[in-house]
């Protein structure tokens, strides 16, 4: 997810924490306390991204995609890296003055530990993917629910915040923020459909009024239950769309066999859905159908869902089926798959890429070859999650981390 859905997230869990202390301690937490909390939860909620920092010990592109939601965005690391935020956060307290009693303290680093919890879980809502419980797995684990900008998120947790706000320059920055979300997507129309644009408003208005008349622990409540009901609205619709998709590549193509069914939703919108199945066919090709699925063909037909990009680097062929009311076929890629395993063995740069793909492309061109995925290929130019090597490396990349690749399934097809 972005940062500021993670930093949403981390406020709220502040916020919680705040009330909680409130009604069972007394003396009531001062307001030097509640923003030293506010600042560490939203700082730890958002620490894991610090993988950035180190993307290039490995270089370029392929770095950026082993190293991006690496090991700080593990449990065992993650929570360390939140302890240290909260132990900063304590000695800077202490350096402008403010004195923290034990019990601060103690709070302040629960809440820096538990902030990267909360972050890793909600990068695994989307089809990027983690691995968080390395080193005891070192596989992916994808959502497939929630795409990556989120606005609802922001329309769910906004408006509590605001009335919880402690100052008028707060409440300014969040009214900023909100008026920013639920703006945005009238921008853009064609990429946010209309019932999605009028959901965003309506989450927005809806816990307003509800935080409006309530207590701080009533808002409180309203910005955490209406914050999680987006991921299990999205969750659920997932579901769904699996089964969707499922029946309609079996109806399609029933020869061949099914590894992964890559789900990606549209901002505010649960009823829309990309899917991008990779599968093995009994001429022993890698086939990859990307398809696009409503829910509801009633309220939204498939013809009101976006199209994926028309352009892609992958070289993509009509799909030889036929669409309906809920499903529109938007291409397929083929490739012998004998081909992708001699890369993967023999070639040590798309080896170590292996370890990220999921739904693996290749194209040879001579000298060259351009390796990617197609859950982000949406240009013909090469985008942040393809590469193009030389086909016999010169050397090998360094400090490849030993994640599980995504597709050693179909490679053991081969052996």
């Amino acid at each position: 997810m972005e940062n500021l859905a993670h930093a949403l997230a981390g406020l709220l869990v502040a916020e919680a924490a705040i009330v909680w202390r409130a009604r069972r301690e007394r003396p009531e937490p001062t307001t030097r306390f509640a923003r030293l909390a506010l600042l560490t939860s939203a700082l730890s909620n958002n620490v894991p991204d610090a993988d950035l920092l180190y993307v290039g010990i490995t270089g370029g592109k392929l770095g950026y995609l082993l190293h991006h939601r690496g090991h700080t965005h593990t449990v065992a690391v993650g929570v360390l890296l939140g302890a240290l935020v909260s132990a900063a956060v304590i000695a800077w307290a202490r350096w402008r003055g403010s004195s923290l009693d034990r019990t601060d303290r103690a709070w302040l680093l629960t809440l820096g530990a538990f902030g990267p919890v909360v972050h890793v879980g909600m990068d695994a809502w989307n089809v990027y993917g983690v691995h968080p419980f390395w080193p005891i797995h070192s596989g992916w684990m994808y959502g497939d629910a929630v795409f990556i900008v989120e606005p609802l998120l922001w329309t769910a947790a906004i408006p509590p915040l605001w009335f919880l706000g402690r100052s008028r320059g707060w409440r300014l920055a969040l009214a900023a923020l909100l008026t920013l979300g639920v703006a945005l997507p009238w921008l853009v129309p064609d990429a946010v459909p209309l019932p999605a644009r009028i959901a965003l408003l309506a989450m927005a208005v809806f816990t307003a009024g509800l935080a409006w008349r309530t207590s701080a622990g009533g808002r409180v409540a309203v910005g955490l239950v209406a914050f999680a009901a987006v991921p299990a609205t999205f969750l659920g619709a997932s579901s769904m769309a699996r089964r969707l998709s499922i029946a309609s590549l079996h109806a399609a193509f029933p020869s061949a066999a099914t590894h992964d069914i890559a789900l990606t939703s549209l901002s505010a919108n649960p009823l829309c859905w990309y899917a991008l199945a990779v599968q093995t066919t009994p001429a022993g090709e890698l086939a990859v159908r990307a398809s696009t699925h409503t829910l509801l063909p009633q309220l939204m037909p498939v013809s009101s869902c976006p199209r994926r990009a028309d352009t892609t680097t992958a070289p993509l062929r009509p799909v030889e089926a036929a669409d309906d009311v809920a499903t529109r076929w938007e291409g397929q890629y083929l490739a012998p798959l004998e081909r992708l395993e001699a890369l993967a063995t023999n070639h040590c740069e798309i080896a170590a890429l292996m370890r990220f793909l999921r739904v693996p492309f290749y194209v040879d061109k001579g000298a060259t070859i351009v390796v990617g995925d197609l859950r982000f290929d949406r240009e013909v130019a090469l985008g942040f999650g393809e590469i193009e090597v030389e086909a016999h490396p010169a050397r090998c990349p360094k400090y490849v981390p030993g994640w599980t690749p995504p597709r050693a399934d179909i490679l053991r097809t081969r052996d």
